[in-house]
Formats: structure tokens, C-alpha cells, sequence
């Protein structure tokens, strides 16, 4: 039955309820027709209420004139006093607004106004879609339907199946409050399928919808009970849609979606690009704050092509100070998957002053960014930013998981408070139990995790806790801290992380970055192996094992620290073969590195399992100093363990850049063991054997050189009851199992002291001491106090050449070698040679 009470009518020209007075229209069967529906248009108070209900039911809103708009009003204020207006749509019916919107020139004509709820200061507007078969359809040229504006208050709810659709939405504009309620099965649309933008500037763009716009506007989204909030292009016709919460500086844009089977898409569908720029877009904070909360089961997604999430983007190049946030808890989901095309990505905080943080939390809580698209050179897809420009956090805490192919963090992100340490721009925690997982593919080798890229920028990594871990996977997975900032990764209490390859201080080449690396606390490990992943590109450095860098390029600052019972590993994977784990602190002339293990049960191990040769014919090394200064402290019962065939510590080593030309500094670099010890040991091998390239020969013992290249200067100082031990597991007098040189080409210092020990033998085995072994060097050794002690071996050379393929010395071939011993100290050899 229809029917009308107070100031309701119905007619051809007008549906109405609430105009001069309050007023009441219900229609429950049949099609009606009409220019205009509207409930509560006035400015005096009025209340208008409008019910179309049943599945029979349909009303159909447009002249279908051009340039008429098709509107329906639901709150409107047309002057400073209140209008109050419900419409209610239910039972399997439908309201169809269809304007007649053209372009003449200059505007869209009958566009943008379709429906509105909660128009104007002193309005409240309330509109329902409730029931499968309910529908509201806004379309034409630049449909919208708006909830809230100029002051207003509107509501828009759609449950249990209904569905509403348009091409843009916009909740909370200029200055009004907007709430939409998807609840119980019911569906909003942002489709093309309600037409396209008239403006030509705009032709080819799909459907937007805006929670929060314009100076004061406030937008909400609430969805639950399996609701769906769906933004989408259609293929061949429209490209770009977007989301966004915030859009302008003063606008608010809120979210809260839960509960299983609940999901918000944004979905680009085909490749953009071909019919208008940009993919699938979901923004948290453009200029404004948004606020966006995920929980409890309910899954978001931004798929297809370019797919995006971008939390306080910035807008025009600003953006309000207010912290915009992406919370997800309880179980729920964020996916990010461009599905086969390039551009999947997260990025937080895109310009100065912007302010955005993530947070991923529970077990079950899940951030992901993917993609199968596998295309060289390509490092975005894939890729999460935390501090673009601006101030950043990401939080995976209580089991929540961050899946990606690559980690930047701080990419120009400033340090926010010079007397705060440690407090970065841009700032991760990893822990109770949070994980993050970067997977790299072979064509995108080089990314896993970078902190602070650009120059000046500030970024922080913790991971602390048991269960909490990090690991960069997958093609040559690493860690990069600090290449044009400064970057911080902290890894406490039991923490874990693991990579293929570390670079700390990695440095930009022009003189800027600083990386800092703790490793703190019983449980708290750090893995490097090539487990993790392999030089795919790269001929030379095929078959390398993992491998840890402190300072790399010229003006670059290094720092690990390995304190309180931490545990650095290096090594290769057994199932691969592969060769040289390695440690090299200060690789280019003028970088400085520096290593610290501190402390009981800290421990820096370096272990190549299996023979050496497969691949590359080295095996475990720790270098201090190889073009740069390296500075290495072992202290406090600390351990360094170098272990496996062809175990070598080089400190000093000078390296050849790409030129050829020798690299090296004047500057000295130093180990200092402190009442604690370092093994050098070749495991059970021994000798020389052939190796992988021609002419090239492996040692399979152990080997220590301070002072390798020519032009270097290195020492070891062994203090206060520390040791160093060199040594093979072999028991074999015939072969040549463990080699120390101080000086070899360059300057070698070894000072023992304080009842310290140095130990070059193996009972029964043949170990080599020399003491400026080649023309040109300089080896000072300096055995000081009582039960201070050299082990030798069996030949001790000072000032004496050898050739240990011919196993012969020459004492006319040697470098300056001199050899003190002082109050009461011993040196035991073998054999002693003195050169001429």
C-alpha cells in the first residue's frame, strides 16, 4: 500500500516528506517515476521520513534531461535551522538515480549530485539499504552519492545483502560529519558500471570514494559481518580507482572493518595505463589523517596493477602532522598483490611532516605485498617504504607477520630529536613473537632489507624478543644499514635475524652513510648464509657463501656490535657447496669499520663446512682493514671462531679496486682480544692443494696475516690472559698446517702481553711463524711479562723468506723482522731462523 501523512507526496515531480512540515511517504509496490525524492528539505526543523519497501518495489529518480541531476536529498538544510530526513529502502527494493550530466565546456552540467544525506549546517540525514534485493543505484555523468557536507550529519547503511552503488563517493566534505555502516552481507559499490566522469580531464578514471575531504570533513567506515566495500575499474574503459581516508589538510577519514568474511577491495582489473594513469589505490592520510582498523578475521585488499597502499601520502606536497594509521589485529589481513603486473607497494609518510605508522599485530594479523610478476631491474613490486619523506613506524609485535620482497626504511626520512639516540624518522620493532619475511626473486637480487638510503636520512630496525625475526630470503637477500643516513638495526633478547649478505655502513660512494648493528643478549642471533640466497648475476662472485661487510665504501662508517651472550654466524649452506663465508670490516680506502664481542658467551663464528674448491678456491675469513680501517675488540670472554678449510684472519689486507691500482691506507688497523680468545682453525684439513682456476693453489690450513699488502699497517694486541689460538685438526708433521705472518708485504705489529698466549702449533703438526716474511715488510712481534707466550710451531722466521711449495726458507729473501721479549716472557719453536 502507498501512502502519504503530513507534508509527504507523491508525484511525478516530486517524491517529498518533510518540506513544510514533518511528513511521511511509504510506497511498498509498483514503479514509480519521479524528477526528485527527498526527505527533510527544509530550514526549520522539519522531519521527513520515506519507506520503499518490497520486492515489487521500485522508484526510479531522473527526468532524463540533460544537465538534470536526478537528485535525492535526504537531510537537507536550507537555511541555518535543522531538517531531519530518513530514508528507508528495504524488503528487495530498489531507488535508481540517474542524472543527465554533460559537459558544456567549462563544468559537467547535472553531474556530482545525485544523492545526499546530510546537506548543509544543521542537518541530519539518515538513508538504509537493508535486504537482499535492496538496492540504491546512483549513475550517469560523475555520479556521487555524498554523506555529509557543508556542516551536515549523514549516515548511510547498507545490511543483510543490500547494495549500493556509484561511481565517487565522498563521506564528511567541507566541514560535515559522514558515517557508512556495511554490515551483515551488504555491498558498496564503487563501480563504472554507474557511468563515467563528464569532465575530460578526468575521462578514463574509475570510481573514487573519499572518507574525510575538505577542510573539517569527517568521514567513517564501519564494516562488519561479512560486508564488502568494493572500488573497482572496469577493463578497456577506466583505470586508477582509489580509496582514501583524509584526502585534504584539516579532513579526518576513520575505519574500522572486522569480523570474518568482511572485506574492503580496491581492485584494478587488466593493465593500467590504457585508458588512464595508475592502478588500484588505497591512501590513509592524503593531506589529512585517516585511521584505518583491521581486526578480528577481516581481510583487505589492493589488487591488480600498480597496486598501492600509502599511509600519510601528502597531498600538493604536504600533509598534516597528525600520525594516519593502518592497524591490524585479531587475525585479520592486508593484502597488497598487483596478480601478475609490476607497482605492488607500501609506502608511509611521502612527504616532510607527514606522519604514518603500521601496526601488525596478533597471531593470524598479516601484511602482505606480492606480486608474480617477474620483470629484470624491477625493485618496487613488491616493496615496502616506511619513511619516504617523512616521520615513520612499522610494529609487528605478538605473533602478527610482514611478508615483502623488500624492506626500505628511512629512504629520506630525517633524524627527529638530535638528543634522543636511537630515535629514527623511520623506525621498525619486530617483537614478541612478530615476523617479517622479505623473499626476493633473481632478477630483483639486491633488495631485502635497506636502512636509511638517502643522504641524511635516519632509520631504526629492532627485533627483540624470542620468536621475533627478520629475514631477507631469495635471490641475494641482504641486509643494507646505512648507505646515504644513518642507519640503526637492534637485535636484543633473544631476537633473530638472517640474510644471504650484510652490508653495515655501506655508504653512497660520495663520503655520507653510517650503519650501526647490535646483536645483544642470550637467544639474540644473526645469521649470514647463502641459505638465504645466492649471486645469481654476478659470474665473479658465484658460489660465494654468506658474507658480512662493516663499511664498504669511501667515507663510510661501520659498527657491529656482539655483546652479552649474542651470536653472529656466517657460514655456508652444506647442501650447496658453496665457498668463502666472510667477514670484511672497511673494504674501499677511506671507510672505517669496527667490531665489538663482549662479553660471556658472545661469539662472532665463521664456518665453512665441507672442502673448499667447489666454487671458489677460499675458505672462512675474517679481514680487519681491507682497503679501510678496521677496528676489531674481543673482550670480557668473548669468542671469535674462524673454522673450517682454509680458516684465515688477515688484518691489514689491502685490496685492488677496479683498476688495478693498490688500495690501501696508512692508517693502522687492530684486533685487540681482551681476557677472551680467537680460534683460527682449519677443522681436519691441512696442506696445498689444487685449486678451482688455473695456476691458483688452495691453502687448507690455517692462516693469520697482519699486514698482507703492500703499504698496509695492522697489529694484534693480546691482553690480559687473552689468546689466540691457529691450528688444523690434522695431526700431519709433513704438511704445512698453520701459517702466522706478521708482515707479510705490509707492516705487521703482534704485541702479547699480561699472560696472554698465541698458539700456532697442533701437536706433531708443522706450523709456520715469520716475522716480515718478504722484501719490503716490516713484522714487529713483542712478547711481554710473565707466562705471556708465542707458540711458534715448528719454524720460526724472523726476518726470513719461505716458499712453502718448495718448503724451503730463505734467510737472504726476508723484510725487516724483529722479535722482543720482555720480563720474563717465552717464545718455544721448533726451529728458529734469523734472516741476513
Amino acid at each position: 500500500m502507498t501512502s502519504t501523512s503530513g507534508d509527504g507526496v507523491i508525484g511525478p515531480d516530486y517524491i517529498a516528506a518533510g518540506y513544510t512540515g514533518d511528513g511521511t511517504v511509504i510506497i511498498d509496490t509498483g514503479v514509480t517515476n519521479t524528477d526528485y525524492l527527498g526527505a527533510g528539505y527544509n530550514a526549520s526543523g522539519y522531519y521527513g521520513f520515506v519507506s520503499i519497501t518490497g520486492a515489487a518495489t521500485a522508484v526510479n529518480v531522473g527526468s532524463g534531461a540533460p544537465g538534470y541531476e536526478g537528485t535525492v536529498f535526504v537531510g537537507y538544510a536550507t537555511g541555518p535551522g535543522p531538517a531531519y530526513g530518513v530514508l528507508e529502502i528495504s524488503g528487495g527494493a530498489s531507488v535508481t538515480s540517474t542524472n543527465g550530466g554533460y559537459w558544456d565546456g567549462a563544468e559537467v552540467i547535472g553531474g556530482y549530485n545525485n544523492v545526499n544525506i546530510g546537506f548543509g549546517y544543521g542537518s541530519y540525514g539518515y538513508l538504509t539499504v537493508d535486504g537482499a534485493g535492496s538496492e540504491l543505484i546512483a549513475e550517469g555523468a560523475s555520479a556521487r552519492i555524498t554523506v555529509g557536507r557543508f556542516g551536515g550529519f549523514g549516515y548511510l547503511e547498507v545490511t543483510n545483502g543490500g547494495l549500493v552503488e556509484t561511481l565517487v563517493l565522498d563521506v564528511g566534505r567541507d566541514g560535515a560529519v559522514g558515517g557508512v555502516n556495511i554490515a551483515s552481507g551488504g555491498t558498496l559499490r564503487i563501480t563504472n558500471d554507474s557511468g563515467l566522469w563528464g569532465a575530460p580531464a578526468y575521462a578514463g578514471e574509475a570510481g573514487i570514494a573519499s572518507f574525510g575531504r575538505g577542510i573539517g570533513g569527517i568521514g567513517f567506515l564501519y564494516a562488519s559481518g561479512g560486508g564488502e566495500l568494493i572500488v573497482e575499474n572496469t577493463d578497456g574503459l577506466t583505470d586508477n580507482p582509489i580509496l582514501r581516508f583524509g584526502r585534504d589538510s584539516g579532513s579526518y577519514g576513520y575505519a574500522r572493518i572486522e569480523g570474518s568474511g568482511t572485506e574492503v577491495n580496491v581492485v584494478q582489473h587488466g593493465a593500467q595505463g590504457d585508458d588512464y594513469s595508475g592502478g588500484a589505490v588505497l591512501n590513509i592520510g592524503e593531506g589529512g589523517q585517516g585511521i584505518v582498523n583491521v581486526g578480528y578475521d577481516a581481510q583487505v585488499n589492493v589488487l591488480g596493477d600498480q597496486a598501492l597502499l600509502q599511509i600519510a601520502r601528502g597531498r600538493g606536497g604536504s600533509a598534516d602532522s597528525a600520525e594516519s594509521q593502518l592497524n591490524i589485529t585479531n587475525g585479520a589481513d592486508v593484502l597488497v598483490d598487483s596478480q601478475g603486473y609490476q607497482g605492488s607497494g607500501i609506502r608511509v609518510a611521502g612527504v616532510a611532516g607527514s606522519n604514518g605508522a603500521i601496526l601488525v599485530d596478533g597471531t593470524g594479523s598479516t601484511l602482505t605485498v606480492t606480486s608474480s610478476s617477474d620483470v629484470a631491474g624491477d625493485y618496487s613490486t613488491g616493496s615496502i617504504v616506511i619513511g619516504v619523506n617523512g616521520e615513520a613506524t612499522l610494529e609487528v609485535l605478538n605473533g602478527g607477520a610482514v611478508a615483502a620482497r623488500s624492506l626500505r626504511v628511512g629512504e629520506n626520512s630525517q633524524l627527529i630529536d638530535e638528543d634522543t639516540p636511537g630515535l629514527g624518522a623511520a623506525e621498525v620493532t619486530i617483537a614478541s613473537g612478530g615476523t617479517v619475511t622479505l623473499t626476493a626473486l633473481d632478477s630483483t637480487a639486491y633488495r631485502g632489507l635497506q636502512v636509511a638510503t638517502g643522504v641524511g636520512s635516519y632509520g631504526v630496525v629492532n627485533i627483540d624478543g624470542e620468536g621475533s625475526s627478520l629475514v631477507s630470503q631469495g635471490g641475494a637477500g641482504r641486509f643494507e644499514v646505512g648507505r646515504g643516513g644513518t642507519g640503526v638495526v637492534n637485535i636484543t633478547n633473544g631476537g633473530d635475524a638472517a640474510a644471504f649478505f650484510v652490508d653495515i655502513g655501506r655508504g653512497d660512494g660520495a663520503g655520507n652513510g653510517e650503519g650501526r648493528m647490535v646483536v645483544d643478549g642470550a637467544g639474540s642471533t644473526l645469521t649470514v648464509s647463502d641459505e638465504f640466497g645466492a649471486f645469481v648475476d654476478d659470474p665473479e662472485a658465484a658460489g660465494e657463501a654468506g658474507f658480512l661487510r662493516i663499511a664498504r665504501n669511501d667515507g663510510a662508517y661501520g659498527r657491529l656490535d656482539i655483546t652479552n651472550g649474542g651470536v653472529v654466524r656466517v657460514s655456508n649452506d652444506p647442501s650447496g657447496n658453496f665457498d668463502h663465508p666472510l667477514v670484511q670490516i672497511a673494504r674501499d680506502n677511506g671507510s672505517h669499520g669496527v667490531l665489538v664481542v663482549d662479553g660471556t658467551d658472545s661469539a662472532l663464528v665463521i664456518e665453512q663446512t665441507g672442502p673448499i674448491g667447489d666454487y671458489l678456491p677460499y675458505g672462512p675469513s675474517l679481514i680487519i682493514g681491507s682497503g679501510g680501517l678496521g677496528h676489531a675488540v674481543v673482550s670480557e670472554d668473548g669468542e671469535v671462531i674462524v673454522a673450517g678449510e682454509g680458516a684465515s684472519l688477515i688484518v691489514a689486507a689491502g685490496r685492488l679496486d677496479a683498476y688495478g691500482a693498490p688500495d690501501t691506507t696508512t692508517d693502522q688497523s687492530i684486533l685487540e682480544i681482551q681476557r677472551a680468545s680467537v680460534f683460527v682453525t682449519a677443522g681436519g684439513y691441512s696442506g696445498f692443494k689444487p685449486g678451482s682456476e688455473p695456476a691458483t693453489t688452495i691453502f687448507s690450513g690455517s692462516r693469520v696475516v697482519i699486514g698482507e699488502g703492500e703499504g698496509t699497517n695492522g697489529r694484534i694486541h693480546v691482553d690480559d690472559t687473552g689468546s689466540l689460538l691457529i691450528q688444523s685438526a690434522v695431526n700431519s708433521p709433513s704438511e704445512l698446517n698453520s701459517v702466522l705472518i706478521v708482515g707479510e708485504y705490509g707492516t705487521g705489529t703482534l704485541d702479547i702481553t699480561q699472560s696472554s698466549g698465541v698458539y700456532n702449533s697442533f701437536s706433531g703438526s708443522k706450523a709456520i711463524t715469520a716475522i716480515g716474511l718478504h722484501a719490503g715488510s716490516h713484522g714487529t712481534v713483542t712478547v711481554d711479562g710473565p707466562n705471556s707466550l708465542l707458540s711458534a710451531g715448528t719454524l720460526l722466521l724472523v726476518g726470513a723468506g719461505y716458499d712453502p711449495e718448495l718448503e724451503q726458507a730463505f734467510p737472504d729473501q726476508g723484510g725487516t723482522g724483529l722479535l722482543n721479549l720482555l720480563n720474563g716472557s717465552t717464545v718455544s719453536a721448533s726451529t728458529t731462523l734469523v734472516g741476513s
